[in-house]
């Protein structure tokens, strides 16, 4: 029915929109889009990709345990959250990763377990309720249970959805290059 060109601007734009109003709702279905582009067995950041070939890269700044403020640490949780994206801490060095890397980069420590952005999003998506509802199996799964209970009172909602916002702002920005060739062919047409 649609074009997977037409599938990704569709995504990006939606992405925009909520990395801009980060309501809870809006973070929870933004795992529908972000597992679509970047986790599916046939991601559409690909898809949309075959025609322009460019080289996706994420820029990230990587989990720095012992440069980590104190307010970022909680009895055995540490919160790599903002510091994940480059604009957030332009004093931290950033570093370029394949999309493969991006999902692998840490941005959650709890009681020194290591949680990938990669992990966030399969646990919520698959235990949480976006996609699925399944209880915890692993201890991954676990200790972000306990985590998603904390509430995070900016957001009136499990302090694990604040996790989604700078993922968000990163992949919309990183694609951009894509996203223009991609509109810019479409207004052509």
């Amino acid at each position: 029915m649609f074009e997977s060109t037409h599938l990704f601007v569709r995504a990006i734009d939606k992405l925009t929109a909520i990395a801009v109003q980060p309501t809870p709702d809006a973070l929870f279905d933004s795992l529908v889009l972000i597992r679509q582009l970047l986790m599916d067995q046939h991601p559409l950041i690909h898809q949309a990709n075959q025609k322009f070939r460019f080289k996706i890269r994420f820029n990230v700044v990587p989990m720095d345990i012992e440069g980590m403020p104190d307010f970022l640490r909680k009895e055995g949780i540490i919160l790599h959250i903002d510091a994940f994206a480059p604009w957030a801490v332009p004093h931290r060095k950033s570093i370029t990763v394949s999309i493969d890397g991006f999902l692998a980069q840490p941005i959650i420590m709890i009681d020194g377990q290591e949680i990938t952005v990669r992990e966030t999003i399969d646990y919520l998506g698959h235990y949480s309720g976006a996609i699925h509802k399944r209880n915890p199996d692993t201890a991954h799964t676990k200790a972000l249970e306990t985590f998603s209970t904390e509430f995070n009172p900016r957001l009136g909602s499990p302090f694990v959805l604040r996790v989604l916002r700078p993922i968000i702002q990163i992949v919309v920005s990183d694609t951009y290059p894509l996203y223009q060739a991609i509109t810019d062919t479409l207004a052509a047409i």
